[in-house]
């Protein structure tokens, strides 16, 4: 029974250091995802004052307008391919956070089962022990009252030979 105890005592002592991970974990992603929202406005931001320095150039000097617009447009597609990756990666996280997740629903399912059982077999194990001390009772009853007949008899049968 204490084995039983301690094996359920152990199982419980798992699913809390699983769940301390899943938090640390879950914190990560949070904190990478604000990561990922600082970079993105900050390459907004940086496109933006690229865009007005291009303007302010545009206007001092046509000739320069192709190339500017070459320069922008290279750039347009960093900052789009940057944010592609990022969007990628934020995704990539984002799946594993969500398979994780369902390890460790799995995981606590599992346990739930295991412990459900556990409990169960405990509780018929209960039962039969209760089972087990009625009959035990009752075989003891009936064997002493076997035996107080017993000695009623002994007692007659020494009467008898006394008297």
């Amino acid at each position: 029974m204490t084995e039983r105890l301690d094996r359920i005592e152990a199982i419980l002592s798992s699913v809390a250091e699983q769940q301390q991970v899943n938090t640390i974990a879950i914190a990560a992603l949070g904190e990478r995802q604000d990561r990922f929202q600082q970079q993105k406005e900050e390459s907004d931001r940086e496109f933006r004052e690229r865009m007005q320095e291009s303007d302010r150039t545009l206007r001092e000097s046509i000739n320069d307008t192709v190339s500017m617009m070459a320069e922008l447009a290279e750039r347009q597609e960093e900052s789009r391919q940057r944010h592609e990756e990022q969007n990628q990666r934020f995704n990539n996280l984002l799946s594993d956070a969500r398979a994780d997740r369902q390890r460790a629903d799995q995981r606590h399912s599992e346990f739930v089962e295991r412990f459900d059982n556990l409990l169960n077999e405990a509780r018929a194990d209960r039962q039969q022990q209760e089972r087990n001390r009625v009959l035990n009772e009752q075989e003891h009853r009936a064997f002493r009252e076997t035996f107080q007949t017993l000695l009623a008899e002994i007692s007659q049968i020494w009467r008898r030979i006394a008297g």
